[in-house]
């Protein structure tokens, strides 16, 4: 994992924001990813649990790719695939890419005035099939404070 430029100023948005909700989730991946200034395209900023290698083909997305993080974004909620059923049925392309079984979760990093990106995180199939009260609120948290963060910078 690694600290991440603000796009626009010189303050960094630190990678505890994404430890913290990978910690307090026990998510087994998180990615965090912010707009680019200037174009419709999210960058992974941090990534934890896996490599920069094998996360390549997901570090720019354009914001019109239907993707979970995309649509977290675009409908400012919180987004649970429970099954690898939901996901291949709802995201065919992200399915066919990542053929594993895992849960997702995706959540908008939204601020005073800005939509400023979003984060993703996965779990094994063995995780329940809801997301738990703390879990929601640990990623909720997360979200806020990579927003304030961005706010200020």
């Amino acid at each position: 994992m690694r600290s991440a430029a603000v796009p626009g100023s010189g303050g960094i948005l630190p990678d505890s924001v994404l430890a913290d909700v990978v910690r307090e989730t026990g998510a087994s991946v998180g990615l965090l990813y912010l707009l680019s200034p200037g174009e419709p395209v999210l960058r992974l900023e941090m990534a934890s649990g896996v490599s920069r290698r094998i996360a390549a083909p997901w570090t720019r997305v354009p914001v019109s790719t239907a993707i979970p993080v995309t649509d977290a974004m675009r409908e400012r909620r919180l987004l649970w695939l429970g099954s690898q059923e939901d996901i291949a049925r709802r995201y065919p392309r992200v399915g066919i890419v990542l053929p594993y079984d895992f849960m997702l979760a995706a959540a908008p990093i939204i601020g005073a005035t800005a939509v400023w990106g979003g984060m993703v995180l996965l779990w094994p199939v063995w995780h329940p099939p809801q997301l738990s009260a703390a879990e929601q609120e640990a990623i909720a948290a997360g979200c806020r404070r990579a927003a304030a963060i961005l706010d200020q910078a």
